[in-house]
């Protein structure tokens, strides 16, 4: 998986968010919403680490 950029030159950020959690598996099957992800997170996790960078292309 990697970034896309929108169109044109300018300032981006990139996030990746790792989670820690507490069960060997989420509750989740493919046809799952994001939002079952996020609480299925939000109840499970021990830790998290956001890694963030900014970047500008050229127009």
């Amino acid at each position: 998986m990697g970034t896309a950029s929108l169109p044109g030159g300018g300032e981006h950020t990139c996030r990746i968010v790792v989670h820690a959690v507490d069960v060997a598996t989420l509750s989740l099957d493919r046809s799952g919403r994001p939002a079952l992800l996020g609480f299925n997170l939000a109840t499970d996790t021990l830790a998290r680490a956001v890694i963030s960078a900014e970047f500008t292309v050229a127009g």
